[in-house]
């Protein structure tokens, strides 16, 4: 004797089917998008100490730094032309 059929089981099982190939297909995309697996560990770059600044970096920053002062130095008294004629300059001519 055959099972009774049922209304709406075929596409209930079908509907199941799809669900779990879905889920299979999304943890797959997952572990390789996310790299879940563990057979990466070894091409992982490992990170080196390093120092943002030092002794020859500063060296060279004070070194720009006294050229820029002494070129804006030499640009404000470019600009100042201005000689006065002071008594006391006179006098010791």
């Amino acid at each position: 004797m055959p099972p009774p059929s049922v209304a709406g089981l075929d596409r209930f099982l079908q509907v199941r089917a799809r669900a779990k190939q879905q889920q299979q297909e999304r943890r797959e995309r997952e572990a390789k998008v996310f790299c879940l697996s563990p057979k990466h560990h070894e091409t992982v770059t490992v990170p080196q100490p390093f120092q943002l600044s030092s002794q020859v970096l500063a060296a060279k920053a004070a070194q720009r730094k006294e050229e820029v002062r002494r070129e804006l130095l030499e640009a404000v008294s470019a600009e100042c032309t201005f000689q006065p004629k002071l008594i006391a300059r006179q006098r010791r001519v």
